[in-house]
């Protein structure tokens, strides 16, 4: 019983080994031989196939245990990483920008029913409230550098509802890590502040605020980076009590 029991675990462990560590070099590998700005078509298509592994990988292993809007928040940025190919043309930017705050919406909902707001102390709370008041300092600021270079103002404030998206999931992650104090939720806040930090990089390399190429590589890397941590935060979820998962 024990080596049917393990055969039937292997095939599991060997997808989460491969995924986990295998696609995402391959995936790198394969971005670094693409120009991020002359071959953007090929580069932005792996962002799509980054989102689209993880999510049928996810489906495949966790199935109906893993919550729903996990599956939600990955199809839906797949979707945006899509529409994100055509960038330059302003109504599909729009349109990329606002469903890329849908995806971060699936994760607001999530965070939301996990959290006990009642048992959350003051201090903890003006910490939060004060690093809150300097992020929207910054997206102030960022604001003022991209309306030089933008002529949609439209476009403008898409980018902003996204950002606004991206940076409530951000606050709820650290109020959910502060609430559970657990290994799943050490993994979902290093998720969201690694994938921010990718959208931060790619947005920064696209719009020439750093050196462009080494920013959207970096981007690139941070994006893989993050949902490795989120398949990991999905498998504690999942099978955090059975410890033989990967035996």
């Amino acid at each position: 019983m024990y080596k049917k029991r393990t055969s039937d675990r292997h095939p599991k462990a060997t997808i989460f080994y491969v995924l986990l560590f295998v696609l995402p070099v391959i995936i790198m590998g394969l971005s670094f031989f693409q120009d991020p700005n002359e071959n953007f078509f090929i580069f932005r298509s792996l962002r799509v196939l980054v989102s689209l592994l993880f999510l049928g990988a996810s489906y495949y292993l966790y199935g109906k245990k893993l919550d729903k809007l996990i599956y939600w928040h990955m199809l839906f940025y797949a979707f945006s990483s899509l529409a994100s190919i055509f960038f330059e043309t302003f109504a599909i930017g729009i349109f990329c920008m606002l469903i890329n705050f849908v995806s971060f919406t699936f994760l607001i909902v999530f965070l939301y029913r996990k959290i006990d707001f009642k048992s959350i102390n003051r201090t903890f709370l003006v910490a939060l409230i004060v690093g809150i008041l300097a992020n929207i300092w910054l997206l102030y600021y960022l604001m003022e550098m991209l309306f030089e270079m933008h002529s949609s103002s439209s476009l403008l404030v898409a980018i902003c509802i996204s950002i606004s998206g991206s940076f409530t999931v951000s606050v709820l992650a650290l109020l959910y890590n502060y609430n559970v104090k657990s290994l799943s939720s050490i993994f979902f806040v290093l998720f969201i502040m690694v994938l921010v930090f990718s959208e931060t990089f790619r947005g920064a390399g696209y719009y020439k605020l750093i050196d462009s190429e080494s920013g959207q590589y970096f981007g690139r890397f941070l994006l893989l980076i993050a949902y490795m941590l989120l398949f990991s935060f999905s498998y504690q979820e999942v099978f955090k009590k059975e410890k033989d998962f990967l035996s």
